[in-house]
């Protein structure tokens, strides 16, 4: 089955175009696009298939979702421009800071805390909306799966040759993102003044 939502990327081979050209086709409005809550656009294959055979785009071309192949999430509504506008901030120096520790460069250790740190300011501002526990643990791995799409798009991101290799990039990029995920918490708790106590044994 052919993939609905298509990134710049695939979008602008689908029209074989360069990237640059559709965003800025996609700017002025011939081509209709949607924003995931990270900030990427998204393209419906049904509006460039009719850009391509000459018909006006339509607007409508299926239903304004933050990303291909699911369902509108209902947590992505309770970000208003600001907050996402911080998350797209976050996310980028997230990604800087993710292709940084699992290249090697640097301080692993400062990676690890200022991952966490994102992670807080990333939790603070979705305190911010009301959302619940569960939500911003959807929110999150949502928030995952995009730092993760773009830097394996980077051409630094690292091509593992072999098994050994593959588990060590993995466990690196686990052991970083884990710290974003507790530190998305912490500034959770801390924005909306719950407290989780953990289980003593």
């Amino acid at each position: 089955m052919a993939k609905e939502w298509l990134t710049l990327r695939e979008a602008s081979e689908l029209l074989g175009i360069h990237p640059s050209t559709l965003r800025r086709w996609s700017d002025d409005g011939k081509i209709p696009f949607v924003r995931t809550p990270g900030g990427h656009r998204r393209f419906h294959r049904r509006a460039l298939e009719a850009y391509i055979q000459g018909g006006p785009p339509k607007a409508e071309a299926g239903p304004p979702v933050p990303s291909p192949d699911e369902s509108t999430p209902p947590w992505t509504e309770a970000f208003d421009e600001r907050q996402r506008a911080r998350v797209r901030e976050l996310g980028q120096r997230l990604l800087g800071l993710l292709l940084q520790h699992i290249a090697g460069q640097g301080d692993d250790r400062r990676h690890l805390r200022e991952g966490r740190q994102v992670g807080r300011a990333y939790g603070e501002t979705i305190g911010q909306t009301g959302l619940s526990l569960l939500e911003v643990v959807e929110a999150f791995l949502f928030f995952r799966s995009q730092i993760m799409e773009m830097a394996f798009q980077t051409p630094s991101f690292p091509r593992p040759g072999d098994e050994a290799e593959r588990r060590h990039l993995h466990a690196r990029i686990d052991r970083f993102l884990n710290q974003v995920l507790l530190g998305t918490i912490e500034g959770y708790e801390q924005a909306t003044g719950r407290r989780h106590s953990s289980p003593r044994g």
